[in-house]
């Protein structure tokens, strides 16, 4: 486990293409292309989000503008991908000069020496007849030999009843409950699927159970050090969004807040989103 998809991505940036570029070489045999997809966005007094295949990877509360770039590997397929903007209305007089502006783009890996723009998406609500609201949907596709994630093949369409709500809020409590023992053995599990479906993703090495054990054995005495302790979301606050056609349900708090944390010397240090599919009936962390 890492401690944030941020950090977990700036190191498999760096140290990814060196470990297959080692193993190209010791096989002499060609390897599946490089590719890091990115998407650059920012938006300026417009109520938006942002989605891919279904899952909202960027949204504006109530700051006037947001801006960022976020690695979109873990949430693609291996043939059409859809993006979503969709602007809604909003009242606030002081929304003077909304826009919105986003670009995916193939990052430099191997060959590719600098950003491959392959889909972008402008608007002015100032000069554009177009205004709020609308939704816009384009679509890309990645180069063959992009892999195909468990996400989307492994996973089943989730019905979301009322015995489906109680096992998901179950679900998340069992999560909370067994991170708060900081113990690697009972922890590799829950996290087995989503490492190394996000690291399939990213063209990164497979990990066994033993392997992710090991890591957690690496990181957890010194959590350990500052005395930490997992806060969960009630039970009655938890939300559940159906997400990717119905394969995902995001758990979120409040606001769309991550539901569980872990408080480390007082402050909150780490929080997890918590997405989960179904696999073979049973739940799964997916990401």
């Amino acid at each position: 486990m890492k401690l944030s998809l941020r950090r977990e991505f700036a190191l498999l940036r760096i140290i990814v293409p060196i470990v297959l570029l080692i193993l190209c070489s010791a096989a002499l045999a060609p390897c599946a292309p490089l590719e890091f997809y990115r998407i650059d966005y920012r938006i300026t007094d417009a109520n938006t989000t942002i989605s891919i295949n279904g899952i909202p990877v960027a949204r504006t509360g109530s700051e006037p503008e947001i801006s960022g770039s976020l690695r979109l590997n873990q949430w693609m397929k291996a043939d059409e991908n859809r993006i979503d903007v969709s602007v809604a209305s909003f009242t606030n007089k002081d929304y003077a000069r909304p826009s919105v502006m986003l670009t995916v783009v193939i990052e430099p890996s191997g060959d590719i020496k600098e950003d491959q723009t392959v889909a972008s998406f402008s608007w002015d609500g100032t000069t554009s007849a177009r205004k709020a609201p609308f939704q816009e949907q384009f679509l890309f596709y990645p180069k063959p030999g992009f892999p195909s994630l468990g996400l989307w093949s492994l996973t089943s369409p989730i019905a979301l009843t009322s015995s489906v709500d109680n096992e998901l809020r179950n679900f998340v409590f069992s999560f909370a409950k067994v991170l708060s023992t900081l113990n690697p053995s009972r922890l590799a599990p829950w996290f087995s699927f989503r490492i190394n479906d996000i690291n399939r993703s990213l063209h990164a090495p497979y990990q066994t159970i033993t392997q992710i054990e090991s890591d957690l054995t690496q990181l957890y005495p010194q959590l350990k050090l500052h005395s930490p302790s997992v806060n969960v979301v009630s039970r009655d606050m938890l939300q559940l969004h159906p997400l990717a056609g119905g394969r995902i349900v995001w758990v979120t708090g409040p606001n769309f807040s991550d539901p569980v944390s872990v408080v480390v010397s007082g402050k909150q240090s780490l929080t997890f989103p918590i997405y989960i599919g179904r696999m073979n009936n049973n739940w799964v962390l997916i990401r």
